[in-house]
This record gives C-alpha cells, structure tokens and sequence, in this order.
C-alpha cells in the first residue's frame, strides 16, 4: 500500500470500523530495519508487536509533545527526525484541530505518513449553520473529513460498517488529479456488494478496476 515508496496513506471510517486494525496490519508488515513513530490515541489499541523498531508517543496533546512551539511546524520536528529517523510516521487518529500542520510537515519532510481518520465518508463536511456564520465546522460532527487533511493522502483506504455490524475496506483509491479536489478518488480496488447470504449477511467481492 504505499509504505515502501513513502506514500502517505489515509485510513478512514467511522466509529468502530476497525481502523486501527489496518494501522496495526500496515506497521506488522514492515521490515525489521524499518523505524516507525506511533503517535497513540489514548483510547486506541497502540502498534502492533513487528519486526520494525517503534517507538510510541502517548502524550495528552500530539502537538504540545512534539513541537517546541505548537504554532511552528517545524520546532520539534528536527529534534524527533534526528533522535529516531523513522521512515514511517503513524496517527493512530488524526485529530484536524490539533495534528493538521504536523500531518503535513511530516508528509513533506519524511513521505511516509500514515493517519487515520475518523468520518463517516470521504467527502468534505457538510456546511451547516456554524459554518455559513463563519465558524469552522468540526468534521467528525459534520460527517466528512477536513479538507487539509485529506489534500495530504497519495492514497485512502475507505472502511465502512456494514449492516450486520461487521467491517469492510469500501475501496482503496487516490486521487485523480495531483494537487486538484482530494475529494475526487480513482479507485485501485474496491468493495462490491453482490447479494445477501442464506444467513442474512452482506455477500461481495473485492475488485481492481485496473
């Protein structure tokens, strides 16, 4: 998925949608000489056991422990790069208020950044009256995903809870332009229902469209 080339991959899904299971599967692949930071939600299952060297950071705030100056993107960014050198950067949950500029510095510098998103799609959030009055409109409220995060995905894995309560990758895609509407995906695999099982549950495949 991306993690060799230093791609920056958004994993997103609602509540529940086993997102950071796919953080954990990406990191236990990884090469024993790889080097991953794993910035913890503190209600998240934190990395996986893997043959790569992680170190987790479990502070209250992901952007008071790692910028000197949570306003300058670059401050603590140089010290955490010297000190451990990770090839690959994991948000177990990218909080927009507060790991946005982090997201980003850290996609120009290193590549490989990974971050998972809780939303109910990959869409921008529906505006409503907070935003037509000029107030920012929270994205897990609104049900879509911050527009700057999502413009530092090169690749998305969309989950989704199906109706019988289990998990589904709905597709894995990137975007079609470079640079244009991170909301526009070309899909590489996705998810296609094809019927209902004699038990009642959803019944599909998984199909490249490449």
């Amino acid at each position: 998925l991306g993690l060799e080339s230093r791609q920056s991959i958004a994993v997103t899904g609602p509540d529940r949608a086993a997102r950071t299971a796919v953080l954990r599967a990406l990191v236990a692949g990884l090469a024993a000489d790889d080097r991953v930071a794993w910035i913890a939600d503190p209600g998240g299952s934190g990395p996986p056991e893997a043959a790569a060297t992680i170190v987790t950071v479990t502070p209250p705030s992901t952007g008071e422990a790692l910028l000197e100056d949570p306003g300058e993107a670059d401050g603590g960014l140089a010290d955490v790069v010297q000190w451990l050198q990770p090839g690959v950067v994991v948000f177990e949950r990218a909080d927009p208020a507060r790991d946005t500029a982090l997201v980003r510095t850290l996609r120009h510098r290193l590549g490989g950044v990974v971050f998972g998103v809780e939303a109910e799609r990959w869409e921008a959030p529906v505006e409503d009256s907070s935003a037509a009055a000029g107030r920012p409109v929270r994205p897990s409220a609104a049900g879509g995903v911050d527009r700057r995060l999502a413009a530092a995905a090169d690749i998305v894995v969309e989950l989704a809870t199906l109706a019988d309560g289990s998990c589904r990758t709905l597709r894995v895609a990137e975007p079609a332009v470079d640079g244009g509407d991170p909301f526009t995906l070309n899909a590489i695999f996705e998810y296609a229902m094809t019927g209902v099982t004699e038990g009642g549950e959803p019944a599909g495949e998984y199909r490249a469209t490449r």
